[in-house]
């Protein structure tokens, strides 16, 4: 039997009924606000690509952007 999971970039991706671990990838969410066009924009993006420090805005494609502090929560396999 195949079904379907999400793969990383968020595709399906097709698995076998063998299959017995679910994976779940988070990418996070980064807040910026362009110092150009004064608007705040959000982009989604994997670790590794955020430690490239290639960001550019949206809307005016300026790279003179400034990272905004956001709250976040994580999600765990423990019960509190």
């Amino acid at each position: 039997m195949v079904g379907q999971a999400f793969d990383e970039g968020g595709d399906f991706a097709r698995i076998s009924s063998t299959t017995l671990v679910q994976r779940m990838v988070a990418v996070p969410i980064y807040n910026f606000y362009c110092k150009e066009c004064k608007k705040s924009f959000a982009l989604t993006m994997p670790l590794a690509e955020y430690e490239k420090g290639k960001f550019a805005c949206p809307k005016c494609k300026s790279k003179k952007v400034e990272q905004q502090i956001a709250a976040f929560f994580a999600v765990t396999a423990k019960k509190s």
